[in-house]
């Protein structure tokens, strides 16, 4: 039945059976959408009767008082019985004719009271007849005994039944019942959905004789099927996922089911979706991808599964994971549709930020170093084609490494910001500002004409960028060092015009800094020479060509008390190489970490020589580098100590100010679990750097080292003086020792000893040297009457590092 505009006012049995044929869950949901639409058939059958019903008991109930109420007369009865009598006619015209099999089933008789002549011709069942054994009518009837000692809330889901039949088909029907008063006795008001008889799968037919023989088999089975039933009803009912089936013989193809879930999701009511086709879901945002791949699917008769856009009743968005499947008739032909629907926008969401993520930076939320390189080479394929121009220009603040140490990282990242949002600001929405690394940024011109043109973004960027910053209400001026390169002039890569363009920048910082440099050919020698010293350094750490160097250390009063184990290259052709030369390479090339580590274990080696020799109470210190401090640090000094059996206080690292300030939290974690292990902890190269008190204090050190630079000018300077007597007098008030390194006048001596500095380090008393040398100048330091000295009078056995 159809409604005059084209829409389903129903589902008709034949309908229901081709969809649940077809479903791709298989039988256990097949049975489920059976139990939905029967009851929705029996239950409009019902309620079309349920008047006369309770008029016709009603009308029995007042022929009963009638006869016991005093009053009423003769005529009034008769009045009554007249009415009951036609109501009676017209109930039972209605229950004889309906073509849905009815019938009145009495548990206390186990027989059929009453049956329409469709329950007669498709069931069997004759009233007042006691069914014979085996037979439909008496399995009917064994189903009803039993639904009738259920719960009423029970009974309303109805009963699905079956009956083997003896040529090997099944007779079956969904059962739908309701307590009703039959001649006085409780009886059922049934109901039967009945489908057409189905072949028994791998069955042959039954005799008749087997049919008793079979009942328990089958009671079973129905029992089995009538759990599944309603499970699955209510997994239908619940699921999360929406599911919708539409009516493919119809061209529109409209809805004639929906559960709950596709209504919360989509926020319309079944009423409002029923009839419609679902593409009102996509409003007006028709153009997409998702939707040409569902026409297709639907004029080829297969499988589609899809994510689009859809909206909600209220007009928001969502995303839309659609999975829709065609349903055939026994004869190929699609009947309907079914689509299960998941609402994936949270999933969408988080998948956009992490793709956002991928391609930008976290702090200013421009492009990254992988964006920047695909746009570059984009650009690099339109200036091909348009016979254009490509300018990079790579992007250093200069002096950023002292606001960031001095004002700490928040400061630092607002300037990042501001430079970033000042750099957005200046180019066109075909250009690029990206976020290199660190405090770097790259800005990407695209189709260039003539060098002006980018000459003139160059100078707008130095303005902008000089432009002063306020810092918690203190103004603050950031400049830039800017290397530029050209496309093609410059390289025909991207890879090449980053290059050349840092190349460029780092000779802007060479010449002064705060200026724009282009790129020449002649930078790419300083270039070679730095790889070719890389290769260099990379064969040193295979053949173990890297050695310590010695400086003592002195108490104020002549004693020594330690040595600082300083890292050389014994470079095969060139000889000893200073680490001035070295160190920045191996920091930007990564094998920083790696040198530290073997620094370590080449000191830890030499304190055992130390011990062996009766001097194993000096220490040897040691500096850290940044990287390794921030990585394996613990662990590197922890199997040094294991591998060489270092006692408490024979090892001392020395770590600078910015390497604690850069996260002092987790500095002081490190540095703690470090003096678990017995290693003492200087701050080297103090007062060059920044360091708050409140940190200072918390710091488990044990000295502080006064840089050189203050030294110096002891004999001349003023300051020099003021800040020594300051570091010497901050450290004693915090039960530190102090050690002034760079000792190179017998004035700065007894200055520095005069004022109360616990050690001395420098040139005057005494230069780096290999181990035997710094070991001597130490003994030579010795009390005559010390039992080291006797024992050293003897010729040392040469050592190597």
């Amino acid at each position: 039945m159809r409604y005059s505009d084209g829409r389903p006012a129903a589902v008709t049995a034949s309908e229901t059976l081709h969809i649940l044929a077809a479903w791709p869950w298989g039988g256990l949901v097949t049975t489920g959408l059976v139990t939905l639409l029967a009851g929705v058939l029996v239950g409009s059958l019902l309620r079309r009767h349920r008047v006369q019903v309770a008029q016709l008991d009603a009308a029995h109930r007042a022929l009963l008082d009638a006869d016991r109420v005093a009053g009423i007369s003769q005529g009034e009865l008769n009045q009554a019985r007249e009415r009951l009598r036609r109501m009676e006619g017209q109930q039972r015209a209605i229950f004889g004719d309906s073509p849905v099999p009815m019938w009145i089933h009495c548990p206390t008789k186990g027989c059929v009271m009453a049956a329409n002549a469709a329950a007669s011709s498709s069931l069997g069942l004759v009233e007042g007849a006691a069914p014979a054994e085996g037979s439909p009518a008496h399995s009917l009837g064994w189903t009803l005994d039993t639904l009738a000692t259920r719960r009423a809330e029970e009974r309303a889901a109805g009963e699905f039944w079956s009956f083997p039949l003896p040529d090997g088909r099944r007779l079956a029907a969904h059962l739908q019942v309701r307590d009703l008063e039959f001649a006085g006795m409780p009886c059922l008001l049934v109901t039967a959905l009945v489908q057409p008889h189905t072949p028994a799968p791998n069955s042959a037919p039954l005799q008749s004789d087997m049919a008793t023989d079979a009942a328990p088999n089958w009671d079973d089975e129905k029992r089995r099927f009538a759990t599944d039933l309603r499970l699955l009803r209510r997994a239908v009912e619940t699921t999360d996922s929406g599911i919708v089936i539409t009516d493919a013989t119809l061209t529109d193809h409209p809805i004639i089911y929906v559960n709950p879930a596709f209504e919360r999701i989509t926020g319309c009511t079944s009423e409002q979706l029923v009839g419609r086709n679902c593409r009102f879901l996509q409003g007006s945002d028709r153009e997409q991808a998702a939707v040409d791949a569902i026409r297709s699917a639907l004029q080829g008769g297969r499988d589609v599964r899809v994510t689009l856009r859809n909206y909600r009743h209220d007009g928001s968005l969502f995303w839309n994971d659609l999975h829709l499947t065609p349903l055939r008739a026994p004869d190929g032909e699609v009947t309907h549709h079914v689509a299960i629907v998941n609402d994936v926008t949270e999933q969408r969401h988080y998948e956009e930020q992490l793709a956002f993520r991928a391609t930008h930076d976290d702090l200013t939320g421009l492009p990254n170093r992988q964006l920047l390189v695909d746009r570059l080479e984009q650009a690099i394929r339109v200036a091909d084609r348009s016979n254009s121009k490509v300018a990079v220009m790579f992007i250093d603040l200069d002096d950023f490494k002292l606001i960031n140490d001095t004002l700490g990282h928040a400061a630092g990242d607002k300037v990042l910001r501001a430079v970033a949002s000042r750099l957005s600001g200046l180019v066109r929405d075909t250009d690029t500002v990206a976020r290199f690394g660190g405090d770097e940024f790259v800005v990407l011109l695209t189709e260039q004409g003539d060098p002006t043109s980018s000459n003139a973004v160059i100078g707008r960027v130095t303005q902008a960028i000089s432009q002063p910053i306020i810092i918690d209400g203190t103004s603050h001026a950031i400049t830039p060092s800017i290397g530029h390169a050209i496309y093609p002039d410059s390289g025909t890569t991207a890879d090449t015009l980053l290059m050349r363009s840092d190349m460029a920048m780092y000779q802007a910082k060479r010449l002064g800094r705060n200026r724009a440099v282009g790129y020449d050919a002649s930078f790419d020698a300083n270039t070679s020479e730095r790889l070719q010293l890389v290769k260099e350094l990379r064969e040193a750490f295979e053949n173990n060509e890297f050695v310590l160097a010695f400086q003592p250390v002195f108490h104020r009063d002549g004693r020594p008390v330690a040595m600082e184990a300083l890292v050389r290259w014994n470079h095969p052709e060139q000889g000893e190489i200073p680490p001035g030369r070295f160190i920045t390479v191996c920091e930007e090339s990564g094998m920083i970490g790696e040198l530290g580590r073997r620094v370590l274990t080449m000191a830890a080696k030499h304190h055992k020589r130390l011990s062996a020799l009766g001097l194993g109470q000096f220490r040897i210190a040691v500096n850290v580098s940044a990287a390794q401090f921030a990585e394996s640090l613990y662990e590197d000094v922890q199997q040094a100590m294991v591998d060489h059996g270092l006692r408490p206080g024979a090892l001392e690292l020395e770590l600078t100010e910015s390497m604690i300030m850069d996260n002092p939290e987790r500095a002081i974690a490190t540095m703690e679990a470090l003096t678990h292990l017995g290693v003492s902890i200087a701050v080297d190269d103090f007062g060059t750097g920044y360091s708050s008190l409140s940190y200072l204090k918390r710091l488990p050190i044990r000295r502080l080292k006064i840089d050189r630079s203050f030294v110096r000018d002891l004999a001349d300077n003023d300051s020099d003086r003021s800040i020594c007597q300051s570091v010497i007098a901050l450290a004693k008030a915090l039960e530190l020792e102090t050690v002034a390194e760079g000792v190179e006048t017998p004035a700065q001596r007894d200055w520095l000893a005069e004022h109360g500095v616990d050690e001395l380090q420098g040139y005057f008393l005494g230069k780096p040297t290999r181990f035997e040398g710094a070991v001597a100048l130490m003994v030579k330091a010795l009390p005559a009457d010390h039992p080291v000295v006797a024992a050293l009078s003897r010729p040392m056995e040469a050592g190597t590092a």
